[in-house]
């Protein structure tokens, strides 16, 4: 076994997160680094101030690229997702819509409200809510976009149904004052990721002159020098007693994050591809310790660097 994998992961591809809402054992593999356990404890605390379903609710993941905003998203909606939300005494289904593969970015913010609204009824067909929710929902298209929203914000709540939108990347101020505006609505959840700030302080400036609560901003740190040391007592941990372990050298993968800080910064899923191959490296050699210069190997071979 190697404890630097998680199943399901694929660490060819250039996205491929840990998501504890497709595998239940990815939850196992956090580490509480680059403030994603402290994000989460935080999201946990704010959905406990809520003895209903949280109405109107948005949250802003915001952080570097591959600080891990998506991971930190996935297991917020798992935590969301197996609550049981209940409004006036009846239990909602969670109805989930994921747009984040999407890429919207050259789209104005109008057209990205657009291509939302035609990607929303395509979805209807394959939620099956009623046998007919897709088609009335169409005939909506054509009217005011705020309209159309209204109508199926009222159908799904006649049908308890609980959306929880996952949007695109959002790179632009435009973006969040266009899907706070048409889409923050009862029974509503949306989930916004960005690398951006500036985004975080733009929803806490924007929602001040507002009567409706602020989007809930949860970041991620890049990762410290330190942090190397309690990922891999976290993974290593997760091995069986009885299984053979390599060890890693104490200042191995610090000095290597020293080195990636001065060179930019190190993500965490460039750390667990390279912790995962030096690993498996040393299984096959047969070898006790994983060096700091086996992990430099490994990452010139796959970085490039």
């Amino acid at each position: 076994m190697n404890p630097f994998k998680a199943p399901n992961v694929d660490h060819t591809s250039n996205s491929s997160p840990l998501n504890p809402c497709v595998c239940d054992d990815h939850e196992k593999y956090y580490a509480p680094v680059d403030n994603t356990q402290a994000a989460f404890d935080d999201y946990k605390e704010y959905l406990k101030g809520f003895s209903d379903v949280p109405q109107r609710h948005a949250v802003l993941f915001h952080g570097e690229t591959g600080c891990g905003k998506t991971s930190l998203m996935n297991r917020c909606l798992k935590l969301y997702r197996d609550t049981i939300w209940e409004l006036d005494g009846e239990k909602l289904t969670p109805y989930i819509i994921d747009v984040r593969s999407e890429n919207l970015v050259a789209k104005s913010a109008e057209d990205k409200v657009t291509y939302l609204l035609d990607y929303i009824h395509i979805t209807l067909g394959e939620e099956t809510i009623t046998p007919t929710l897709q088609k009335e929902f169409g005939d909506q298209l054509g009217k005011k976009t705020s309209v159309s929203l209204k109508f199926l914000e009222n159908q799904l709540k006649k049908y308890k149904k609980l959306l929880i939108i996952l949007f695109p990347e959002i790179s632009t101020e435009e973006d969040v004052k266009a899907y706070i505006n048409y889409f923050y609505r009862l029974n509503w959840v949306l989930y916004f990721e960005s690398e951006n700030l500036g985004i975080s302080q733009y929803c806490k400036r924007y929602f001040r002159s507002t009567s409706i609560s602020p989007v809930k901003c949860l970041g991620v740190s890049p990762l410290k020098d330190t942090d190397g040391d309690i990922f891999i007592k976290k993974r290593l941990s997760m091995l069986p007693v009885e299984s053979k372990k390599v060890n890693f050298h104490k200042e191995a993968l610090k000095k290597y994050l020293v080195s990636a800080l001065n060179r930019g910064g190190a993500s965490v899923r460039e750390i667990e591809v390279i912790c995962e191959k030096a690993y498996n490296m040393a299984l096959c050699d047969n070898k006790d310790t994983i060096l700091f210069e086996d992990m430099a190997r490994v990452a010139i071979s796959i970085l490039q660097i």
